[in-house]
């Protein structure tokens, strides 16, 4: 499944799409592939000999489905036979809901593989799938609903509620639901609530590219390498913090940039040059210095004042860059259009003086009166008078040396 990040608010209402037992790949014949197995543990040439049963290595192919665009949420099949067929296995071994390390954005899409195809918990069947998927529905609700969106842009972060959920639903398709434990999740909200010095006044002025960064680093650095008390202060216990994991970063951190900026409106550096009228190609030679440079960057940081715009992100080193692009572009010409223009011009001109040389030859050669005024044949030729006499002279000492040596 490709990941595809949610740029716009969840499906307003989630429902359960349906699914039949004919539009889902054949369940595998677990007692047919087990007297198989069981046969080979009794002779060994048989795996070599034998074609195995149908499903084999179909795995835990069932899942649930939730699609945050449509509201779809629903009992899915790999296509198994098609696999083994071409010998291709597109499906997960794992479900599709972030890790630890991913929690920073909401994917459109999300998956729970469920642990079927096991004694404790055979392949389901259509009924069986969609009766799962109506049970669940009311989790995939609450992961929908507890999203947050982050400020100043157009996509969404997680919450607690919604990762909890998540997790819920991901214990509710193992084989022992009882035997699995998800992590618990804490809000960047509250983590800053119980411990306020994780705050770097500099995230005030960082652009979208370096948030994001402090973002996921957050996630880990707070969550997974737990920092210092903040477990203990969030009533987390001993048990429990290896397991422990802040969410809803970005969103905190993007809303605590626009906090600061009071009533003007955060735009990172970036999304600036995009306004009509402020678009940077063009606007930068790249014949300017720093100090033309610097003097840009300020002026177009007074103009986003005027206009109540907070610009956050290094104005200096986006200027910087669309210089060194224009620089780019320059060299690159140099390299593969003037340089070979020059060097079609060069043997343009050599041919050219060439053939000049040949036809003031052939005119001397004539020896008629008529056109014996130097001036005037280098005037037509674009030489000086100076310049034929030499040409001619050269000639007929070429002549006398050829008559001498006959």
């Amino acid at each position: 499944m490709e990941l595809k990040q949610l740029t716009h608010s969840p499906a307003p209402e989630l429902w359960v799409a349906e699914t039949t037992d004919e539009e889902l790949p054949p369940i595998p014949d677990k007692d047919a592939i087990r007297a198989w197995l069981d046969a080979a543990d009794r002779n060994p040439r048989l795996a070599a000999s034998s074609t195995p049963p149908p499903g084999m290595g179909a795995g835990h192919y069932q899942r649930l489905q939730l699609d945050l665009v449509t509201g779809e949420f629903g009992f899915y099949c790999a296509n198994w036979p098609q696999e083994e067929a071409t010998r291709t296995r597109e499906r997960g071994t794992a479900s599709l809901i972030p890790s630890w390390n991913d929690w920073k954005f909401v994917p459109t899409q999300l998956y729970w593989v469920i642990d079927s195809g096991v004694i404790q918990l055979p392949y389901l069947n259509a009924a069986q799938g969609n009766a799962l998927a109506r049970r669940l529905l009311p989790l995939a609700e609450q992961l929908a609903t507890n999203l947050q969106p982050v400020p100043g842009t157009d996509e969404w972060d997680w919450t607690a509620a919604a990762v909890r959920a998540a997790y819920e639903i991901e214990r509710q398709v193992q084989r022992d639901p009882s035997d699995f434990r998800g992590k618990t999740a804490v809000d960047m909200g509250d983590a800053v609530a119980a411990l306020p010095e994780i705050v770097d006044p500099g995230w005030a002025f960082k652009g979208d590219e370096d948030l994001d960064w402090d973002a996921g680093w957050l996630t880990r650095r707070l969550g997974v390498h737990s920092h210092g008390v903040l477990p203990t202060l969030l009533g987390v216990t001993p048990a429990e913090s290896h397991r422990f994991e802040v969410v809803g970063t970005r969103a905190w951190l993007y809303g605590y940039r626009q906090r600061r900026a009071r009533e003007r409106t955060v735009t990172d550096v970036s999304r600036w040059f995009q306004r009509p009228g402020r678009a940077i190609e063009g606007r930068v030679s790249p014949d300017l210095d720093e100090a033309g440079l610097q003097q840009l960057a300020e002026a177009e940081e007074r103009a986003a004042a005027e206009e109540d715009v907070a610009l956050v992100g290094n104005t200096l080193d986006a200027l910087r860059a669309e210089r060194d692009r224009a620089r780019a572009v320059i060299v690159e010409q140099l390299l593969p259009e003037q340089g070979e223009a020059r060097e079609k011009a060069i043997k343009q001109a050599a041919a050219a003086r060439a053939l000049v040389k040949a036809t003031l030859l052939q005119i001397n050669g004539w020896g008629d009166p008529r056109y014996d005024n130097n001036a005037e044949l280098g005037r037509a030729a674009r030489m000086s008078r100076q310049a034929v006499d030499q040409l001619f002279d050269a000639d007929d000492n070429d002549d006398d040396e050829k008559a001498s040596a006959a």
